[in-house]
């Protein structure tokens, strides 16, 4: 297997220092995997050891084959605070990229909401219910991941009033996106037309 290399009483060794001697106050999944293919599984899974003053961070693979249960990989990482703690929504220290995503993500929602309720009170248009839809939906997701100030671009997706704050788990970080309000805009600039008269 992966583990049985030539230096593996070492790599143990070490991992064994690392280990405090107290047992751990409590212990965690933080995450977990499984991908199957024929009679093959593998399982990769995380563990998050809390201890007075540290936490530890393991994670194992595993390959299950019929019967056979064989480890592939460990890995332990010591960390200062736990992960619920690193990864809580938070406004401090950070940049300006956050407070930007962050005004627009309760911005555009507000915005969506007003232009609906100006869609409903408008007489005269056509097929109104596929405006209520188009404006609705935000378009091109803009995401960002709260702890580390990762970003990322979605264009081919749309996003049900423009925003959303998401978390995976207590111990994930939250990602915060926004799309922009292409229906609640495009509706705004046709209203007059689209309704055949002024409108105030």
């Amino acid at each position: 297997t992966k583990l049985r290399t030539p230096d593996l009483q070492e790599t143990l060794e070490r991992l064994t220092k690392t280990i405090p001697t107290e047992n751990p106050k409590s212990i965690n999944i933080v995450g977990a995997q499984t991908f199957t293919n024929g009679d093959v599984t593998n399982y990769n899974l995380t563990f998050e050891y809390e201890y007075t003053n540290s936490w530890l961070l393991t994670n194992v693979q595993m390959v299950r084959s019929g019967s056979q249960l064989v480890v592939t990989g460990l890995h332990i990482q010591p960390e200062q605070t736990s992960l619920k703690e690193l990864n809580r929504f938070s406004l401090s220290e950070k940049g300006f990229l956050h407070y930007v995503f962050l005004v627009l993500a309760v911005a555009i929602p507000i915005f969506v909401v007003y232009v609906l309720r100006l869609c409903y009170k408008t007489p005269g248009i056509k097929r109104k219910w596929l405006w209520y839809v188009f404006i609705a939906v935000g378009m091109i997701q803009f995401s960002l991941n709260w702890t580390t100030g990762a970003t990322g671009v979605q264009p081919l997706s749309v996003l049900l009033l423009g925003a959303s704050f998401l978390s995976s788990g207590p111990f994930a970080p939250v990602v915060l996106s926004f799309a922009l309000p292409i229906g609640a805009i495009s509706f705004l600039a046709k209203r007059q037309s689209l309704a055949g008269r002024d409108v105030g």
